[in-house]
């Protein structure tokens, strides 16, 4: 732990805003760039194209540059991904160069530790920190992974810069720290490992570096149960990466939120979605009381993810996002910076088309109009109006003898954090809240409503479902903000054609904030969660009663070769379940093998076991049935949402899956299917 500087200028948040040395508010306009190191290094370009670069941020009051604080180019990185724990001196020196120029120019930087979308194993890589797996999960979840992290990043924050001799975490030309960019996981659950890993990690990151600022780095996702979901996610998959903005920023040691906003990128070219992505992350970040930046903002002309947009549209986009932006600082707002991607002025490889088309012209009519004016009214806001941050102690001339880092007058200290954690922005275990007789899953039940009224749990729902003698599945909404027109505690009774199938409008994809089930269904609706996983590892046996075990949870034997993915076939049969005769129905994936043995030409059969549904494309295969004529599979003739509905049981055949590796399209959450195939062929 170190403390100030004599002369320290240290950013700090204060009463929900950022405060500088004096507690004047800090705001800013900036950009981003992921190549400095390699420039400075001269791996790409030279050190003359960071001056340059530099010198023309100064110029246009850009005053902050978020920079990626490890390689990307293929071939160059800072810790080397064969060997983590070993690094590239020459890199490392480059980093000193670069903080030492940026300090020269009076800019500030905001540094990422690392990178979600840097798979490259020439260059630094987020899996070298998993020991070379490809599972992306296992970087938040293992402990060697985490062990590694934590390695690096004190490596980075308690470097000597070789030019100035300042230690890092001593240099206040650093805004602040991103734990990640753009942190992604598939699996389900992975929001919990995702906050898990931000909790250990960030209070790890203030520890060692209490001087400067703090956040996570991610897009700005909601995760699909969270009452956000349905109108703050550009679409249905943004639910499932395994970020949650409110609860992963709630974490008491990130000082502020960021978002990110990509509208080519996630197919949401309309104004109103950008309107709503920041009118959304703004109202949130006040909820939290902390201040939030856009720190990514890029809108492509042309490209494989603009294709059609016009240079007057990515006009507006600009015009619409620092307008918003702007109009929060004047307001006293929480929103209080940006930075776009990409700039001319930025001397970097060409990274294809996609890169090509988001590049911003220092003399084009965007920049000129809309940033570069944004830019100058910030500086000159900072030069002269001096707008004072309340609950703010100032630093100028301070020498801190405190472990903080800072004044011991200063009693909002860092990393200290007196707002709501995120045990205020938890949502429903949908495994624990109603007991194992209620077949509680997250979304909307369908069917037709026989009661409405209003209890305080969703375990008195279920309770009230079950005194029923009409309803076969409920609803409860959980949101503090509502479910649409319905308030919180609304509690909706309802009869379905088949609960067997509980046909559902999955959580994240158009509706948010429900949680439901299908009552007395034990029988039915708990051999999955009994059911075990990997190679038959029994898990949760003390929650399921003995006949129980005994008639559904029979693990596929060995003749089954079962796995966790979805091994791919010509169909023979879409869905066992859908069939009046024998051998359904199909509970387990046990009874999906037995079913595979009794179906002549049969080899390969995959099982969904989520009661959400597997893959995102069903839609797309009853469209393909109806346009063979062929019968649409299950008691409502089509999909679960987006997704082929739990207990779905396919039958197929792929030539000799045992000569040769298996045919698998995918695993993970979107695909979270059991398969399996026949060694010896069919039984018929």
């Amino acid at each position: 732990m170190t403390g100030l500087c004599a002369d320290a200028s240290f950013i700090r948040v204060r009463d929900g805003a950022f405060a500088d040395e004096n507690c004047t508010e800090f705001t800013f306009s900036g950009y981003n760039t992921w190549q400095l190191l390699e420039n400075a290094a001269g791996f790409l370009g030279s050190q003359q194209d960071v001056t340059n670069q530099f010198q023309a941020a100064v110029a246009s009051n850009l005053s902050v540059v978020r920079m990626f604080g490890h390689g990307v180019a293929s071939g160059f990185y800072l810790q080397n991904p064969a060997a983590p724990g070993t690094y590239n001196e020459q890199a490392f020196r480059a980093f000193d160069w670069v903080l030492d120029q940026a300090a020269h120019y009076k800019l500030r930087l905001v540094v990422t530790f690392a990178d979600n979308w840097d798979t490259d194993s020439n260059s630094d890589n987020k899996f070298a920190y998993t020991g070379g797996k490809t599972n992306q999960d296992a970087f938040f979840t293992s402990p060697a992974a985490r062990s590694a992290y934590k390695a690096h990043v004190q490596k980075v924050i308690t470097r000597e810069n070789t030019i100035n001799g300042k230690v890092y975490r001593d240099d206040d030309t650093i805004l602040s720290w991103d734990l990640i960019n753009e942190p992604r996981c598939d699996r389900i659950g992975c929001d919990g490992d995702m906050l898990a890993w931000i909790e250990e990690m960030a209070p790890f990151v203030k520890a060692l570096d209490s001087n400067h600022l703090l956040t996570v780095g991610m897009d700005g996702f909601y995760d699909r149960r969270n009452c956000e979901s349905s109108t703050g996610n550009p679409s249905g998959w943004a639910g499932y990466t395994g970020q949650d903005f409110m609860l992963q920023h709630a974490v008491r040691a990130i000082d502020y939120a960021a978002m990110h906003l990509w509208p080519d990128n996630w197919k949401r070219y309309d104004l109103d979605f950008g309107s709503g992505w920041m009118r959304n992350h703004t109202d949130d970040a006040r909820r939290l009381g902390k201040p939030i930046v856009l720190e990514e903002f890029g809108k492509g002309v042309g490209g494989p993810n603009a294709q059609g947009q016009t240079v007057e549209q990515q006009l507006d986009w600009y015009k619409l996002i620092y307008a918003i932006v702007e109009d929060n600082i004047n307001s006293g707002g929480p929103l209080k910076g940006v930075m776009f991607w990409r700039w001319d002025a930025v001397n970097t490889v060409n990274l294809g088309e996609g890169d090509s088309a988001l590049t911003i012209g220092i003399n084009s009519n965007t920049f000129q109009s809309v940033i570069l004016p944004f830019s100058q009214r910030r500086a000159a806001s900072q030069q002269f109006t001096n707008k004072p941050v309340a609950n703010c102690v100032p630093l100028a001339g301070a020498v801190s003898t405190s472990s903080t880092g800072l004044p011991d007058n200063d009693k909002a200290a860092q990393p200290d954090f007196s707002g709501p954690g995120p045990e205020n922005f938890t949502t429903p275990d949908a495994g624990a809240c109603c007991g194992d007789t209620c077949g509680t899953m997250y979304g909307q039940q369908s069917g037709v409503v026989v009661a409405q009224t209003t209890t305080d749990t969703p375990a008195q729902c279920c309770t009230a479902c079950k005194g029923s003698r009409t309803c076969n599945t409920w609803n409860y909404c959980y949101c503090n903000r509502g479910c649409g027109s319905y308030p919180k505690g609304s509690c909706l009774l309802k009869n379905q054609i088949n609960p067997f199938y509980p046909r559902t409008e999955i959580v994240g994809e158009g509706t948010a904030g429900w949680i439901g089930g299908v009552p007395n269904q034990a029988n039915i609706t708990m051999p999955w969660r009994c059911q075990p996983a990997g190679a038959c590892q029994l898990q949760n046996v003390s929650t399921c009663s003995a006949p129980l075990l005994e008639r559904s949870l029979s693990c596929p034997d060995a003749s089954c070769n079962a796995t966790h993915a979805n091994v791919g076939g010509d169909v023979l049969l879409y869905d066992v379940n859908s069939r009046q005769q024998a051998p359904g129905p199909v509970f387990s994936a046990a009874d999906c093998c037995a079913a595979c043995k009794s179906q002549p030409g049969c080899n390969v059969w995959t099982f969904c076991p989520r009661t959400e549904g597997c893959s995102n494309d069903c839609p797309a295969n009853v469209q393909q049935l109806a346009q063979q004529n062929k019968p649409a599979f299950g008691p409502y003739g089509g999909c679960q949402g987006q997704r082929f509905p739990f207990r779905q049981c396919q039958l197929k055949n792929q030539t000799d899956p045992t000569a040769g590796p298996l045919r698998i399209y995918e695993a993970g959450d979107l695909q979270p299917y059991v398969s399996g195939y026949l060694a010896g062929g069919t039984t018929a």
